[in-house]
């Protein structure tokens, strides 16, 4: 997973099929050049992930091909939705105007006003809103002068009875009519298209930030709270915003307005009394009606609270829907389900009941009041005319049509408001992971770096062939070729120059870091590690020792608390190349540091020397790549899941990634190719595609940062082998961490960090965490004699499966080391001639004609033995780097 490479600012940033950068001139071409960028060191890395090639380099090949060789049909031009998406966010077009602060309840008084000045804020709502509420007015106005116009036309009959002066009355009556009745029509249907883009543009503009401001809110919230009910109240919310806008400008205010016309009308023909006697009926239908509703309210709000659980119930069963059929528990999923909608149900009915006795209520009422209306323009002092009776009753039966819908937009307003109170409260939650204000700081320069250390490589190598576990036949090549690069890093180290570490990765300190999901339970525990620029670690233990929980403290999950310590003081120790101590006593302090040693700092995640709570989460989270255990996918296609890392990537620069993650041969096969539909989730891809998706996606994110946790833990043998190897490749050139329980996927890191009850309990490379004898050996020898008896199961106990069961007795291996030993001896005074020793002596099978090492005996004996030939011939080395570079290749080896 993350194979030891050489340093240097000549490393590949890409692999081999993959052409990378060099140095810091970018060199990329073909499929490189669509998805790489060249880290230059010492710059900060920004926030983008690199822009595509001017001419849209191909991947092997053309893109846009039929699909042969890539999958994708069509014009490489065409642009996916989050290419159009991605382009529209970095024009900031179309904006959306910030929101104010949302009110602190959810009542009319607070709610009202706060709308008006949503749209008041943008410039182009005014007039509209303007231009709706005119309308509105005049089909008012229209509206009551109807009546007005009928009583003319009544007088004038009855007092002349059927003359043409009547008949001119009347027919003049129904031309007004005709006309007012127009513009009334007119006026009223005018508001509409006038008024929906008012509310639509607050309804997106509040559902825009409210999905944002969830979206920004700490993990922490979203784990406190179902993801059903949590899109429940946002869906209900963002609709009330509708309702109370049409409620406010299409029901309460032509209402209030058209009540106090009409009231003035009545009150001017026939006094006060009458006015008054419409007041009093009008006091009693909205009493009536606040009082039902309240108590429709409080039943709303446990119906409310039944379809959350019922929507949450459904969407939980859904999205494990695999599980739910593996386990057969259908019909278990059915009662839980049909347990909630029974709830519901019941708070439903209780619902209706209170609607029919305030639609029962108000019906009274009205007639009642119009009742005592009429008596009372009978029983005027002035008498009433025929045209009074016409006018009056028109007037308020005009006035009684929107009052009787009142009560049930009432409702709606008061059912609005309880479904804006949890979403108010939504956006009143502040996230307890702040935005930080500085930008990402460039890679501090690595420390000079004297000769390689040719001795202590050996030793390694040494350590490294004791402690591979039987049945790995590649321990003597791979100390050979270590001990290779050894000795012709120790010819060469007369140049003098320093060998500095790739500075395009970031450097990631932890220091003193202390953390619990809870108050109750603290996972981590002081803990203390460097990943330095370019550098691999991997950090191990057993489950629930704080692994995951330190990828989630780097990516600012969550954010660290604990004891003072600055980085200054824990960096010595926590950076050291030396294995910590494997005893609790030595644990307990080589994690942690006192606040007199580091002065004013303090405990915390440093990224290239800063803390991460001061960083601006854009860059931080730009700069890193995360390769998870669970691979989550999108409902799209597979182009547009690997298009995800980086929404701006072109279809070439995706099928590079897709080629560069071992991906591309097995996404062509499919019918539809890079088009294909990964379903709810990815399900339809397996296991290991799914983790081939997400290295894809940080090849397209050309991360600075690579963190991969526990990426193959629920992988086969040969699919982990596969992924290993794009991992590797892809942590090539950048700081990596890693999180493991397989030991074997991280051996090659440049260090290993051993965890135990949140503390470090040691740290070191594999060899030298071997060479100790602490925890990770013994995890280590628990894993290889779990992997000898999986073998053995598998082969049937048999030995020798690759040569024919033939088995080396101890004079052959004996025999063998002899040979070795002295071909060691004899080249012994160059370093070309050490090298050659060093890989004849750890040459194993392939270097000693007719030596079969298969056996778990055989491999244990021959490693033990091989390790001090290659010590051996590290002397040969050490003699070499002396004799090459002087006092400082001594001091070296």
């Amino acid at each position: 997973m993350c194979g030891r490479h050489p340093a240097g600012p000549s490393r590949r940033l890409l692999g081999p099929n993959l052409p990378g950068t060099l140095g810091n001139r970018s060199v990329a071409t073909g499929a490189a050049a669509a998805i790489s960028i060249p880290l230059q060191p010492g710059g900060d890395g920004g926030s983008q992930n690199g822009a595509a090639p001017g001419n849209g380099a191909n991947a092997h090949g053309s893109s846009s091909s039929n699909g042969k060789g890539t999958g994708i049909n069509g014009s490489s031009d065409s642009k996916s939705v989050y290419n159009t998406v991605a382009a529209a966010v970095a024009a900031q077009y179309p904006a959306v105007p910030p929101l104010p602060s949302p009110p602190s309840t959810a009542n009319l008084a607070d709610v009202v006003p706060y709308l008006l000045k949503l749209a008041l804020q943008e410039r182009y709502l005014v007039w509209r809103l303007a231009a709706a509420l005119s309308c509105m007015c005049v089909a008012k106005l229209a509206g009551i002068s109807l009546p007005l116009a009928f009583k003319g036309a009544v007088d004038a009959m009855a007092s002349t009875g059927f003359s043409q002066a009547a008949l001119s009355a009347a027919l003049t009556a129904a031309l007004t009519y005709g006309v007012l009745d127009c513009v009334r029509v007119l006026a009223k249907e005018s508001q509409s298209p006038f008024f929906a883009p008012v509310s639509q543009a607050v309804t997106r503009r509040m559902a825009y930030h409210t999905f944002a401001h969830v979206l920004d809110l700490d993990t922490r919230f979203h784990l406190d709270r179902r993801t059903g009910r949590v899109s429940r109240i946002l869906e209900r919310g963002t609709r009330s915003i509708a309702v109370l806008y049409r409620a406010m400008v299409f029901t309460f205010l032509p209402t209030g307005l058209e009540l106090a016309a009409v009231g003035v009308l009545l009150a001017g023909r026939f006094g006060p009394a009458l006015a008054g006697i419409l007041g009093l009926t009008f006091a009693a239908y909205v009493t009536w009606t606040v009082a039902m509703t309240q108590a429709a309210t409080d039943v709303r709000k446990e119906v409310n609270a039944l379809d959350n659980a019922t929507s949450s119930k459904a969407v939980d069963a859904l999205l494990n829907v695999e599980t739910v059929t593996l386990f057969n528990n259908q019909h278990l999923e059915v009662g839980l389900y049909d347990r909630h909608l029974r709830d519901f149900q019941s708070a439903s009915y209780r619902t209706e009941l209170l609607s029919s006795g305030l639609n029962a209520g108000q019906g009274l009422i009205l007639a009642v009041g119009m009742a005592a209306i009429l008596a009372a323009i009978i029983s005027s002092p002035g008498g009433a005319t025929g045209g009074d009776l016409v006018m009056a009753s028109g007037l308020i039966m005009q006035l009684w049509a929107p009052l009787q819908f009142l009560g049930w937009f009432y409702r709606e307003l008061r059912a609005a408001l309880v479904d804006m109170e949890e979403f108010f409260a939504i956006l009143r939650t502040r996230s307890n992971i702040v935005d930080g204000t500085q930008p990402l700081p460039p890679a501090p320069p690595p420390l000079p770096r004297a000769a390689p250390a040719t001795a202590a490589s050996a030793s390694a190598l040494a350590s490294h062939a004791v402690a591979e576990p039987a049945g790995s036949h590649t321990v003597a090549a791979a100390a050979a070729a270590a001990a290779a690069a050894a000795a012709a890093a120790a010819a060469s180290a007369s140049d003098g120059g320093d060998v500095r570490r790739h500075q395009g990765g970031l450097e990631v300190e932890l220091v003193d870091v202390s953390f619990g999901y809870t108050a109750e339970r603290q996972i981590l525990k002081g803990v203390s590690l460097r990943v330095a620029p370019g550098e691999s670690v991997a950090v191990v233990g057993s489950s629930g020792s704080g692994k995951s929980t330190i990828l989630k403290l780097v990516t600012r999950l969550y954010d660290v608390w604990g004891p003072t310590c600055g980085p200054a003081a824990a960096g010595s120790s926590s950076s050291s190349d030396g294995a910590r101590g494997a005893s609790g006593a030595e644990a307990s302090t080589s994690g942690s540091c006192s606040s007199t040693e580091s002065g004013s700092s303090v405990s915390g995640v440093y990224i290239n020397g800063v803390d991460v709570r001061q960083l601006r989460l854009g860059d931080l989270r730009s700069a890193i790549a995360v390769v998870p255990q669970d691979t989550a996918l999108n409902y799209e296609s597979i182009l547009e899941n690997i298009r995800y890392g980086r929404p701006d990537a072109t279809d070439e620069q995706v099928v590079a990634a897709a080629r560069a993650a071992r991906l591309h041969d097995t996404v062509s096969s499919l019918p539809e190719g890079y088009h294909t539909v990964v379903g709810e989730r990815g399900l339809k891809l397996s296991g290991g595609e799914k983790q081939r998706v997400a290295i894809a996606r940080a090849f397209l994110r050309s991360p600075r940062l690579l963190i991969c946790d526990e990426a193959t833990s629920a992988l086969d043998s040969a699919t982990e082998a596969a992924i290993m190897e794009s991992l590797k490749e892809l942590a090539t050139g950048r700081s990596a961490l890693f999180v493991a329980h397989r030991l074997s996927t991280v051996r090659g890191c440049d260090r290993i960090v051993v965890l135990r009850g949140g503390r470090v309990l040691e740290e070191g490379s594999h060899d030298q965490l071997m060479e100790a004898g602490g925890e990770y050996a013994a995890m280590w020898n628990l894993q290889a004699n779990q992997h000898d008896e999986d073998e053995d199961n598998a082969d049937g106990g048999g030995d020798g499966h690759d040569d024919g069961g033939v088995t080396d007795t101890e004079a052959e291996i004996e025999l063998a080391l002899a040979q070795e030993a002295q071909a060691a001896a004899v080249a012994g005074n160059s370093s070309s001639s050490s090298a050659h020793s060093v890989a004849v002596a750890a040459g194993g099978k392939g270097g000693v004609s007719g030596l079969s090492l298969d056996s778990m005996d055989e491999v244990a004996t021959y490693s033990r033995r091989a390790a001090a030939a290659v010590v051996a011939a590290a002397a040969s080395a050490t003699a070499a780097a002396a004799a090459v570079g002087g006092a400082g290749g001594v001091n070296a080896a």
